[in-house]
């Protein structure tokens, strides 16, 4: 590993799975690797797991929703390249070192994804209906290799769906700067990211391997996007996209399935 890592946890709120997040990347910091906290809700609680952590704490001045802290979590990072972790999820002991291989292996690399696992309140569950599709779609388009270049691979990856794990990704700083996450988007600020993305001139990287335990539980910021219908009409919204309006209604009425797995 040549490249310095920031690993970025944006906390909100008052997350009962902040500490074990903090707990399982703790560990990796050192040797390049350096463990940030971000939040526009500063507290006690918060400020004081990035302190018990060793975490250096960051506070944006501005509420001004998910989109906004996403953007402000990856203008602080100091690294070439950044994961913003998710408050909830867990991470495997290598997941910093497995991801930054790949930027070492192909330098024009964007963005590296990995497999995860689903964990609720009773443990890791069974492997989902929705999983599955999503790693059937992810491994069809890297077609076995770790990474993959050319414009081919954005429709490939991003045309059914969007099987990426947020909070999976390492970005290349180095290589995207300038990158934002939209605020206009609610529910698909990360498909809408990883389509312009892919868009750009660079590779696109995978590791197959469960590295990120992602927790779903009811009162997820997704869970009260599906309930509010928000993330229905920008599901629709990013398969018409790749898509004539009838087939991506068509692809959009199987994707709605999916949605009953969430809580």
């Amino acid at each position: 590993m040549t490249r310095a890592v920031d690993l970025v946890v944006c906390a909100y709120g008052a997350s009962p799975w902040l500490r074990r997040c903090l707990e399982t990347l703790a560990p990796q910091a050192g040797e390049g690797v350096a463990l940030v906290v971000a939040t526009s809700t500063p507290s006690a609680h918060i400020e004081s797991a990035a302190r018990d952590f060793g975490a250096r704490y960051l506070v944006n001045p501005r509420r001004e929703g998910i989109a906004a802290d996403w953007n402000f979590a990856y203008r602080s990072a100091r690294a070439p390249l950044v994961t913003l972790c998710h408050q909830d999820d867990e991470y495997a002991p290598d997941y910093a070192r497995s991801m930054a291989r790949l930027f070492d292996a192909a330098p024009d690399v964007l963005f590296a994804a990995c497999d995860h696992t689903e964990t609720t309140a009773q443990g890791e569950r069974a492997l989902s209906p929705v999983l599955r599709v999503k790693r059937l779609l992810i491994r069809r388009a890297f077609a076995g290799a770790a990474v993959r270049r050319g414009p081919a691979i954005r429709r490939r990856l991003l045309s059914w769906g969007n099987p990426v794990s947020c909070p999976g990704v390492m970005l290349h700083k180095a290589l995207v700067p300038d990158f934002e996450f939209d605020g206009a988007f609610s529910s698909n600020m990360d498909w809408d990211a990883w389509d312009r993305l892919a868009a750009r001139d660079g590779s696109l990287a995978y590791v197959d391997r469960p590295l990120v335990a992602h927790r779903v539980h009811p009162g997820s910021a997704t869970s009260a996007l599906i309930a509010d219908s928000t993330r229905a009409a920008e599901d629709l919204a990013m398969l018409r996209r790749y898509w004539p309006r009838p087939l991506a209604a068509l692809i959009f009425q199987a994707y709605r399935q999916a949605y009953r797995s969430n809580g």
